[in-house]
C-alpha cells in the first residue's frame, strides 16, 4: 500500500467515525459521551493540521477539508442546542473544550502565506473568537443559571485567561447589539415584549460581571495568562478587532482609548537633532488587541453600554448594575460620561415610582 493510499484509508476511517458520532443518542449520558468523543477527534485533527486554515492545495484535500469544516460546524450546533435548550452542564464544559482545542492560526513574523505550493510555514495558534461567539450565544439562552453553573463559568473559563476575557467582552457586546435590533423591530411592529430578550440580557450581564478587568498593562504581559499565548516575534498583526470602526459605543474610538496609555512624544520629536532623527528605531513587536490594556477597556465599555440600552433588562439586573458600575466600570473606562444617560434614566424612573407610591 502506498503512502497516498494509506492516507486515503485513514481519512475514510476518520470520516466514518465522525459521521457515526454526529448521530444523536436518546440517552443523555451516552449522548454526552458521544459529544466529548467528537471533541477529542476534532481536537486531534486540529493538532495534525487537518482542520484550520491553510494546507489544502489539491481538489481532494479541499474536499476533505470542507467535510471536516462542515462536520465541525454541525458538532458545535449540537452543543449549542444542548446548552440553550436543555441547559446541560456537560455540554457547557465540552463546548469550552472545543474553544480550547480549536485555535485559529496566524503566520509568525513577516512570512507570506504560500500560494500554490505546500511550503512549510511557521504558524501560531490563537483563540478563535468566532467559535467563542457561538459559546456566548448559547450561554445567553441557557435556561438554568444556578451557583454551580456560575462557578464553573467563572473559575474555569473567564477568570484564568486574558484572551478569553477580551473576546468574551467583544462577543457579549455583539450579542447585545443583535438583541437591541430585535427589540427595536418588535417595538416598531407594536409587538409585545419578548421575555426571551429579557432573559438573554440578564445572562449576558451575569457573564460580564464575572470578568476580572485588567488594571495595568503588566496584567496583560504575562504569557501564562492566555489560553493561547500570542507569538513574541510577530511584527505585523494578521488579526484585529472586527468592530473597530462601528459606533455602538456612542462614538468611543480606539484613538480615545489609546490616549490613556500612550504618552505624547510630540514635544520630544520637535527638539530632536538631525542626526538623532536619522537613526531608525528598531521595530517593536506587534501587540495583538487582547494584549493591549486600552483595547480591554474599550471592549469593557462597549459591552456594558450595549447591555444597558436594552429596555427589556429586568429590574433586578438594573439594580445590580447601579451598584456594580460605580465600583468596577466607571473608574476603568476612559469616557464615563457615556453612561450618563443610563444613570439619568434610572434616577428618573426611581422618582416616578416614588411619586406614584407616595
Amino acid at each position: 500500500m502506498t503512502t497516498q493510499e494509506a492516507s486515503l484509508s485513514s481519512e475514510e476511517q476518520t470520516a466514518h467515525q465522525i459521521q457515526k458520532l454526529l448521530k444523536p443518542i436518546p440517552d443523555d449520558r451516552a449522548d454526552a459521551a458521544r459529544l466529548d468523543e467528537l471533541r477529542r477527534v476534532f481536537g486531534q485533527l486540529y493538532q495534525e493540521g487537518e482542520l484550520g486554515p491553510g494546507g489544502a492545495f489539491s481538489a481532494t484535500e479541499q474536499t476533505w477539508k470542507t467535510f471536516l469544516t462542515t462536520s465541525h460546524a454541525k458538532f458545535r450546533t449540537q452543543l449549542s442546542q444542548r446548552i440553550a435548550v436543555q441547559g446541560q452542564r456537560t455540554a457547557v464544559r465540552t463546548f469550552w473544550g472545543v474553544v480550547a482545542s480549536s485555535p485559529k492560526s496566524c503566520l509568525v513574523g513577516n512570512q507570506q502565506p504560500p500560494k500554490k505550493t505546500a511550503a512549510v510555514v511557521k504558524r501560531h495558534g490563537l483563540l478563535d473568537e468566532s467559535i467563542l461567539l457561538q459559546w456566548v450565544q448559547a450561554m445567553s439562552r441557557i435556561p438554568i443559571w444556578d451557583k454551580s453553573i456560575q462557578h464553573m463559568v467563572q473559575v474555569e473559563f473567564l477568570e484564568p485567561f486574558r484572551d478569553v476575557q477580551y473576546y468574551t467582552m467583544m462577543n457579549i457586546g455583539k450579542v447585545a447589539e443583535s438583541l437591541y435590533k430585535k427589540q427595536q423591530q418588535q417595538q416598531e411592529s407594536d409587538q409585545g415584549q419578548d421575555e426571551s430578550i429579557a432573559a438573554q440580557a440578564e445572562r449576558l450581564m451575569q457573564m460580564l460581571m464575572m470578568i476580572p478587568m485588567a488594571s495595568t498593562q503588566q496584567d496583560l504581559d504575562n504569557p501564562q495568562s492566555y489560553l493561547f499565548a500570542p507569538p513574541k516575534d510577530q511584527q505585523e498583526g494578521p488579526m484585529d478587532d472586527s468592530d473597530d470602526n462601528d459606533s455602538s459605543d456612542g462614538g468611543e474610538s480606539s484613538d480615545d482609548e489609546d490616549d490613556d496609555d500612550a504618552p505624547n512624544d510630540d514635544s520630544d520629536d520637535d527638539n530632536e537633532s538631525p542626526n538623532k532623527a536619522q537613526k531608525q528605531k528598531p521595530a517593536e513587536p506587534h501587540l495583538f488587541p487582547m494584549q493591549q490594556l486600552s483595547r480591554h477597556r474599550r471592549q469593557w465599555s462597549k459591552a456594558w453600554l450595549a447591555i444597558l440600552r436594552l429596555s427589556s433588562l429586568p429590574q433586578s439586573s438594573l439594580k445590580r448594575a447601579l451598584q456594580f458600575l460605580p465600583q468596577k466600570v466607571l473608574p476603568v473606562v476612559s469616557r464615563p460620561l457615556l453612561f450618563a444617560d443610563f444613570f439619568m434614566t434610572a434616577y428618573t424612573s426611581h422618582n416616578d415610582e416614588t411619586d406614584s407610591s407616595g
